[in-house]
């Protein structure tokens, strides 16, 4: 009996050679392969998982970024590590239960006892100090490995500060959180979840500690056992002194800040929402809050405006991908900027979303879903929006901080000529991906080029963008409405104004198959529905 792949694969061959004899368009690109089924772990298996990803983190210290070349540590990200375990915690075995409390405990609470290896911050017997406001409370210690600077010389100094008797550093910390709540409270988010009396107060906590030796700018965390899509309180740890970084310290803190923060705030809507889109959001908020900054550059390379095919929603256990993908929000951002309190409103429309429940919370959805919702409400969707981000990714400087990008690369580029006029692109892109091929009019090609475009269905997500350079005018980029197979013919005049023709594709395939029932597991993380698809671009110039 005839596989399904090998009737895909021979109704591809055949399509294949239609194609470069005319742009014959009668069928769409079609699924490479089936789809294959993962099984999914146990609880234990999941939790156990878990406890290692955060063992590893805080055991095996790694250099930080590199200032000359940005490139940042990879997957040494504790706060969607601690996360995972804190959702999963309740699966382990009673031994390794205790060792996760320890690793999610507080650096001043009883459980978080002081080892030489295998430990977070740890204040130990020294005194824990403390000051608050009316937003936010920071806790520290002046001795042991985890003591602040000493500094308190007012506005000079590495920390400005103006209280006599209060550690600059600490004020300094003060200042900035107070502001970064205020801002987002401001904007329309949720505050933190309360997390009772625990630190001595209802307000949000942020401690003070050495996680700079271990690579780590900072982090947030729950202390609590939390199951499924829930709302659950935070504190947040920031490195003692952000000495080990290669950047300024003050800058250092600011955006971590930022960064750590806006994931206490999304705790506050769903604490195990999907991994990518907490990292991206949070990484798009710190050039929100603090624009002249920009460390969150050092990640593009990582993410779709360095590696169009990638997945948006990438995420792999050690990479920068998602960190990466803080560009797309920036576009949408742009794109739609109408804002409150300094904040695009497009964000907090899709957090709102993903809310677990409560008064602004307009429903418990999943990551894809949630952006959907809050594109739908602009009359828009996930592929028109990927195919312009991916068009705006070659010519980067429409971004407001642009003429700082490097422009996204093409995937192929190809050169017509009177010995070579037809050349054709077939290629396959992942779900939620992009790819741009250009071709360059040489000499003799002719005056007009015809494409045939075969893509993704429409259903699935298929769309097209063209753009045309012509000498001394700037490009333009045309939307193509395909027919519900993907496909299309159409011509271009190619004379000798013309310098070359780009097709920017884009797979914006958002079906997934969903986990269902486990509260363990984050919501459709699972093996998308069809991972990539076969898709041709023919070109022939007459």
């Amino acid at each position: 009996m005839t596989s399904r792949r090998a009737r895909w694969a021979a109704l591809f061959l055949s399509l294949l050679a239609a194609l470069l004899v005319a742009p014959a368009l009668a069928v769409p690109a079609q699924a490479v392969g089936g789809d294959p089924d993962a099984d999914a772990d146990s609880p234990r298996e999941v939790a156990e998982q878990a406890l290692e990803t955060v063992q590893d983190l805080v055991e095996a210290p790694v250099t930080p970024a590199d200032p000359a070349t940005g490139s940042p540590v990879d997957g040494k990200d504790l706060t969607l590590a601690l996360r995972d375990l804190a959702v999963a915690q309740h699966a382990l075995p009673k031994s390794k239960r205790t060792v996760a409390a320890r690793l999610l405990a507080r650096p001043d609470d009883s459980a978080s006892e002081c080892f030489a290896d295998g430990d977070l911050a740890c204040y130990g017997a020294h005194p824990t100090k403390r000051t608050c406001n009316a937003f936010v409370c920071v806790h520290w210690v002046s001795a042991g490995t985890n003591a602040i600077p000493t500094e308190n010389d007012g506005a000079g100094g590495a920390f400005p500060g103006t209280r006599g008797g209060l550690p600059d550093y600490v004020e300094f910390t003060l200042t900035t959180m107070t502001q970064i709540a205020v801002t987002y409270a401001r904007a329309g988010y949720k505050k933190p979840v309360s997390d009772g009396t625990a630190g001595g107060s209802s307000l949000p906590d942020v401690y003070l500690g050495n996680v700079g030796n271990a690579g780590v700018y900072g982090y947030c965390t729950t202390d609590r056992e939390v199951k499924g899509h829930v709302a659950a309180p935070a504190y947040c740890v920031l490195d003692n002194n952000y000495a080990e970084f290669g950047i300024a310290p003050r800058s250092a803190l600011r955006v971590t800040a930022a960064h750590e923060y806006f994931h206490a705030v999304q705790f506050a809507y769903d604490v195990n929402e999907d991994a990518w889109i907490m990292e991206a959001t949070a990484s798009w908020v710190e050039d929100e809050m603090y624009d002249g900054i920009n460390d969150n550059r050092s990640y593009l390379p990582y993410g779709p405006l360095g590696r169009p095919s990638q997945a948006l929603d990438a995420f792999s256990d050690q990479g920068a991908e998602p960190y990466g993908s803080w560009i797309f929000f920036r576009y949408l951002s742009e794109r739609f900027p109408a804002s409150t309190a300094g904040l695009p409103t497009i964000v907090l429309d899709i957090w709102r979303r993903l809310g677990s429940g409560g008064s602004t919370d307009t429903g418990n959805v999943y990551s894809l879903q949630g952006l959907s919702g809050a594109l739908a409400a602009r009359g828009t969707n996930i592929t028109a929006q990927l195919a312009w981000f991916a068009v705006w990714n070659r010519r980067p400087g429409v971004y407001e901080e642009g003429s700082a990008y490097r422009p996204a690369p093409v995937r192929r580029s190809f050169s017509l000529t009177s010995a070579t006029r037809t050349a054709n692109a077939v290629f396959s892109l992942p779900r939620l991906s992009a790819g741009t091929y250009r071709w360059n009019r040489g000499k003799g090609a002719g005056s007009k080029i015809t494409f045939g475009i075969n893509v993704n269905s429409k259903a699935i997500g298929g769309a097209a963008i063209v753009t045309i350079k012509r000498k001394n005018r700037n490009p333009t980029s045309t939307y193509l409405t395909l027919n519900a197979n993907g496909d299309r013919t159409l011509s271009y005049a190619f004379g000798s104004t013309t310098q070359w023709i780009e097709v920017t594709v884009v797979s914006g395939d958002t079906r997934y198959r969903c986990w269902q029932g486990q509260d363990y597991q984050h919501t459709c993380q699972g093996t998308p529905v069809a991972s990539a698809l076969r898709q041709v671009v023919t070109a022939k110039a007459s």
